[in-house]
């Protein structure tokens, strides 16, 4: 298994210890399995502080599929979720194909960045005084940060 991914499941898996069984519980137990058993034993994150993560991009697409399939209920939610990510997915593809049409060796300006819009969605709505509301906080961040 490709050494990625083995690090993203070790995220994933990290993440859902400190979601907690509530959400833990609501992936099948096949799944669960599967990610620690093939995650990278070695690769540690520190979840300290909500602000300062950085997850790989697969850890948050699993994080997001697992929000979509198992914890989001209300259909609504999950349309509007399923449009975001395809919105930031098209968003994420052009980056890319910005960066390969890009030529390297020619040396160009500092003001020829690339620049990203952001949408804030959200994944949950909680109380905001939680300890859950401040995971969902996280992980809504998390997102944001990698598209």
């Amino acid at each position: 298994m490709e050494d990625t991914l083995k690090i993203a499941y070790a995220e994933v898996d990290q993440v859902l210890n400190v979601l907690g069984t509530k959400y833990e519980q609501e992936i099948p137990t096949k799944i669960r399995n599967m990610i620690s058993r093939e995650k990278d034993v070695n690769h540690k994150i520190t979840i300290d502080k909500v602000d300062n993560i950085n997850l790989t991009r697969k850890a948050l697409i699993i994080l997001s599929i697992f929000n979509l399939k198992y914890w989001e209920k209300d259909k609504t939610n999950i349309e509007n979720l399923k449009q975001h990510y395809y919105n930031n997915e098209i968003k994420y593809q052009e980056k890319i194909n910005q960066y390969k049409e890009r030529d390297w060796l020619k040396n160009k300006k500092v003001d020829d960045r690339i620049q990203e819009n952001h949408t804030e969605t959200s994944l949950v709505e909680i109380n905001n005084n939680s300890f859950i509301s401040k995971i969902i906080s996280f992980l809504r961040k998390l997102i944001h940060i990698r598209k």
